[in-house]
């Protein structure tokens, strides 16, 4: 409902955009022109940016922050370990945490291997999830590191 809403007003502004850069007073003309050069120059930062995005992922700028991540793991691993007993469900999280880091990694790959193969929203999609499930994933290892603290 809402998204039938908000096509129906973006066709809508499209359409008297449209209309007043053709058939509008000259007022309307140049504010129109005004509008559509705002709209492309938007276009084209967006695209810089996705492009620049590309670029980074390319250089390695995840898997810096991949490295990162299982190094900070491992230590909590190894703090997990010298609690003994204590530390088993800690350690059982570490695993796990380590799990969801191998398979993000491996995610990253099929990325980097298949960006010829994909669109540039799929690209985006993709790399959008990767961001947010590296964020997830150091939430959960920042708290288990406060939990191991403790």
């Amino acid at each position: 409902m809402l998204n039938t809403l908000v096509k129906v007003i973006a066709l809508l502004v499209v359409g008297i955009l449209t209309y007043n850069y053709f058939f509008g007073s000259p007022a309307e003309q140049e504010t129109s022109r005004q509008v559509v050069g705002q709209v492309r120059e938007l276009g084209e930062s967006v695209f810089d940016l996705l492009q620049s995005e590309k670029e980074k992922l390319s250089e390695g700028k995840y898997d810096e922050a991949l490295a990162n991540l299982k190094e900070a793991i491992g230590l909590q691993k190894q703090q997990a370990a010298a609690l003994g007993h204590e530390g088993h469900e800690s350690l059982e999280r570490c695993d796990h945490l380590h799990d969801q880091q191998l398979a993000l990694e491996q995610q990253l790959e099929a990325i980097q291997v298949g960006t010829q193969n994909m669109s540039q929203a799929e690209q985006d999609a993709a790399l959008e999830s990767i961001r947010e499930q590296i964020s997830t994933l150091t939430a959960d290892a920042e708290s288990l590191a406060i939990e191991l603290a403790r």
